[in-house]
């Protein structure tokens, strides 16, 4: 199945399991139900594969971290096309990094905020795709007006080795920190909803 197809039924079915509500809070709000939902996407008919050459029938919970100035999951959906294929959660502040072994391929599924790509932070949305050469510094700074932001990272390395699981993450914070205008636009949000 080429990409803008797979891409359209994982947005899709991220949405329909998104529609479910918590309350009367969206699914983005609820980041237990929202892992979850993820987690229990259908993708046994979508032709991922694991790095072994087997059918990718599960979403694999990579990475789960949480700390005061940010929550972050990374879920493996598998390979396709020559590409690993990820679904990544970020709310709050994700200091700038680099991965320098792989180009990623980024589609919003949901959220908003800034982005950055170096030193330049521009506003990202639903819908955006982002383009991030490896070696490049990026970070995210979301709206919490919006939940939580999720995004498809397809990039042609898993940036977590599946064997050894090591990380090609180079923090970058220092070198592209992130600016203060951006933190306090945040903190404003947080207050505004907490009023």
């Amino acid at each position: 199945m080429e990409d803008k197809k797979l891409i359209e039924i994982l947005y899709r079915r991220y949405n329909q399991a998104a529609l479910q509500v918590a309350g009367r809070q969206p699914l983005a709000f609820n980041r237990e139900a929202l892992n979850a939902s993820i987690l229990n996407l259908p993708i046994d008919d979508l032709g991922f594969t694991n790095f072994d050459g087997t059918s990718s029938t599960k979403i694999e919970l990579l990475a789960h971290r949480k700390d005061k100035s940010k929550a972050f999951d990374v879920f493996r959906l598998g390979r396709a096309n020559g590409r690993v294929w990820e679904l990544v959660v970020i709310d709050g502040v994700d200091v700038p990094h680099k991965h320098l072994k792989t180009d990623s391929e980024l589609v919003i599924f949901n959220g908003g905020g800034f982005v950055s790509h170096n030193e330049i932070w521009s506003r990202y949305r639903t819908t955006q795709n982002i383009k991030i050469d490896a070696g490049t510094a990026h970070g995210f700074v979301t709206d919490p007006r919006q939940g939580a932001t999720v995004f498809l990272s397809m990039q042609p390395n898993p940036i977590q080795d599946p064997v050894t699981r090591q990380e090609d993450f180079v923090p970058a914070g220092d070198e592209f920190p992130i600016p203060p205008h951006f933190l306090q636009w945040r903190d404003d949000q947080l207050a505004a909803l907490a009023a």
